[in-house]
């Protein structure tokens, strides 16, 4: 699966997004009879895209900034299918508790997995850039000026995304484009903070 690793720095410095490559699969099989010809089943399965060996650091945030990050889609299957996407496991971490976040009554004696604000904060998105149409152009797409989607399908804790929101054609490939915010809202009490989470595509024989 693709993993997503978010480290908040100073409200003046960087929030950090380290990433991990991996496969996500998702299938469905059918099968039929028939009197005349053999029918064959048609198989949906899905993969994403990644380089051989993800970089450490894939983009910087500040509140009131927005990271954009890539991922090329296939379906490999004989069967048109519906994508969307899921965020799942997410894990917030206080990862230490600077004098800021103590000001603001952030309670730093509860250090560790489950204790951090940042996933409360962060907001996502979720794109699809019909002008990339490879690897090498998905990943190179820094704005959103060609995408459709929702700009903000809820923070990091609780993101939604429609089911099949997006089409993709047998062999084809959408680029599929997640986007996290740090609003300008966002407080002290994710400084220093951590928030890991797995982001899932899947594709569906039915629409919605």
């Amino acid at each position: 699966m693709k993993k997503l690793v978010l480290t908040s720095a100073a409200m003046g410095g960087v929030a950090l997004i380290a990433l991990s490559t991996g496969g996500t699969f998702a299938g469905f099989t059918d099968s039929a009879a028939a009197t005349g010809p053999a029918v064959a089943a048609g198989t949906l399965s899905v993969t994403v895209d990644a380089p051989a060996q993800a970089p450490t650091i894939a983009g910087n945030l500040i509140p009131g900034s927005t990271g954009i990050y890539p991922f090329l889609v296939r379906n490999t299957g004989s069967t048109p299918g519906y994508l969307h996407g899921s965020i799942a496991d997410v894990v917030n971490d206080e990862n230490g508790c600077a004098a800021e976040e103590k000001l603001l009554g952030d309670d730093c004696t509860k250090a560790g997995p489950g204790s951090g604000e940042l996933g409360a904060q962060l907001t996502v998105g979720y794109y699809v850039d019909k002008k990339a149409h490879n690897y090498q152009e998905c990943q190179a797409i820094k704005t959103l000026d060609d995408a459709v989607g929702t700009a903000d399908l809820g923070t990091l804790n609780a993101f939604t995304v429609p089911k099949g929101s997006f089409e993709v054609e047998p062999k084809g490939a959408l680029c599929m484009l997640l986007v996290l915010t740090l609003p300008t809202t966002a407080d002290n009490k994710v400084q220093s903070d951590t928030a890991a989470f797995t982001a899932t595509f899947t594709l569906d024989q039915l629409k919605g």
